[in-house]
């Protein structure tokens, strides 16, 4: 039988467990039971590693260690 690294109740990437139900770089998993899911933390936040801004001063362009989601609402 297969043991999953771990399960947080979803199939969404970058939250700490992936799709295929492993540990992501940079996460820690715990806590879950076969009826309960497993929680997961960041070790290490993410960081900015690099920065530009446009000569007309109208674009912004951030790099960082790793992929990010953005939450926003613009109404």
């Amino acid at each position: 039988m297969y043991q999953y690294e771990c399960d947080d109740g979803n199939t969404n990437n970058y939250d700490g467990c992936n799709d295929k139900c492993e540990i992501e770089n940079g996460w820690q998993c715990a806590g879950g039971t076969p009826t309960s899911a497993d929680t997961c933390w960041k070790l290490v936040p993410p960081y900015v590693i690099s920065a530009y801004i446009s000569e007309s001063n109208d674009l912004i362009t951030i790099n960082f260690n790793e992929p990010l989601i953005l939450d926003y609402d613009w109404d």
